[in-house]
């Protein structure tokens, strides 16, 4: 029976199906029930042990007296030795059945199928009532928390990455939005032909938004920290002359536009780094309407219902 739909999230421990377990349960009871034998004839193998001993002891007393033959004493001794024998066998046999009832009682504890970690269903593979074979999937989960990304780096950028990753800060764009990780391990496998090697870094996915084979874009410091001066992407216009965006500037009590070129270095998220000197800090910058934007055009300030205050042509 499968207790779980697709796209249910478990978390580590949930049941996800379960099997009929009634052939298990009569082989674990026929189990149990061996040892509980066995370990009756341990009990009388001990005391034909016990009984046998003390008839050997009982011959060797007389044998002192002249009292017992040769015969009477080897066949106590060998009395003894079989009981010993007997012994050693029942107790391997309550071995054997202990270790056959622990192997049935696994057998039907693997009939609850369990998750393993946290995660989603993307995909039940059996129906209620319907035959399971040994090996044969049950669903499909997708890992949620922590999940792993595979990142190809430029060989060129080896440098930037030390030996354990260790206070590195790779910063991560994915459908989930920006991530960043510190817990970054480089594998030691180049790509001959791409000349890029592989580094695995972890993400937080509490929300269950990623899934394996996206695709995840991600930004390796190369050099030292610079500060620079970004603005948001929409601001940036670009055409076949190069990039521009528009300054908000005051004069004679309006605020019009004044059209700057930049040099846009990277983009992180939904930001741009620009060249130093393009933009000053605290200047702002026009992200509506832009496209259609002249120098010299009047702006006026339009606030957002989250207060996000941005400048637009006033018509």
């Amino acid at each position: 029976t499968v207790v779980i739909d697709e796209g249910d999230t478990v978390v580590a421990g949930t049941v996800v199906a379960t099997i009929d377990d009634a052939r298990h349960e009569a082989r674990l009871a026929e189990a149990e029930a061996e040892f509980t034998s066995y370990q009756a004839q341990v009990a009388e193998r001990e005391a034909e042990l016990i009984q046998t001993q003390s008839d050997l002891a009982a011959l060797d007393a007389l044998a002192v007296r002249g009292a017992a033959t040769d015969r009477e004493h080897r066949d106590a001794r060998t009395a003894v030795l079989v009981a010993e024998a007997r012994l050693r066998s029942a107790q391997r046999q309550v071995e054997s059945s202990a270790r056959q009832a622990e192997l049935a009682r696994i057998r039907l504890q693997d009939l609850t199928v369990v998750a393993p970690f946290d995660g989603r269903v993307i995909r039940r593979h059996v129906e209620p009532g319907e035959w399971v074979d040994p090996g044969q999937p049950v669903v499909t989960l997708v890992s949620t928390g922590t999940i792993e990304a595979r990142l190809e780096v430029p060989e060129r950028f080896a440098a930037a990455l030390n030996a354990d990753g260790e206070s590195l800060t790779i910063e991560v764009q994915t459908v989930a939005g920006i991530s960043r990780s510190s817990e970054v391990r480089p594998v030691p496998e180049v790509d001959a032909r791409a000349r890029t090697f592989p580094v695995i870094v972890e993400l937080d996915d509490r929300r269950g938004r990623l899934s394996p084979g996206m695709s995840v874009t991600a930004s390796v410091p190369a050099g030292p920290a610079v500060e620079r001066v970004t603005v948001p992407k929409d601001a940036v216009v670009r055409s076949a002359m190069g990039a521009h965006v528009f300054v908000a500037t005051e004069e004679a009590g309006q605020t019009t536009a004044q059209r700057r070129d930049v040099r846009v270095l990277f983009t992180t998220g939904n930001r741009v780094a620009l060249a130093s000197g393009d933009v000053e800090p605290g200047e702002r910058v026009v992200i509506e309407g832009n496209e259609r934007l002249r120098p010299g055009a009047t702006l006026v300030l339009i606030d957002e219902p989250e207060g996000d205050t941005r400048l637009a042509l006033k018509y």
